[in-house]
């Protein structure tokens, strides 16, 4: 990114995200997500949530563009949204990348 790169960031839009993203239980919920699509149950099960509580943080990431959601017969499945939250993912394990 360059310097002019830089100085068009746009606070009123980066604040949202980064505060979705400031929930650790959300993190842990793009994780579990993180090249797979899951259904809410397994998510739930995953990051030991409950399903309103779950449903409450998918809202966040989903308004947020961080995941996306699709409906097959009576389960819903998450995933990654490709076009923006696979761009935040991918920062993100940039920059927190556990130390092996």
């Amino acid at each position: 990114m360059n310097q002019e790169q830089r100085l068009s960031l746009c606070p009123n839009k980066a604040a949202p995200v980064l505060s979705a993203l400031a929930n650790k239980k959300r993190l842990e919920i793009l994780v579990a997500l993180n090249g797979h699509s899951k259904p809410v149950g397994s998510i739930a099960k995953e990051v030991g949530l409950g399903q309103s509580a779950l449903s409450q943080h998918l809202k966040i990431l989903k308004q947020q563009r961080l995941v996306k959601n699709e409906r097959e017969a009576q389960q819903v499945y998450y995933s990654i949204d490709p076009e923006y939250g696979s761009v935040i993912m991918d920062s993100l394990a940039v920059l927190f990348q556990q130390e092996r």
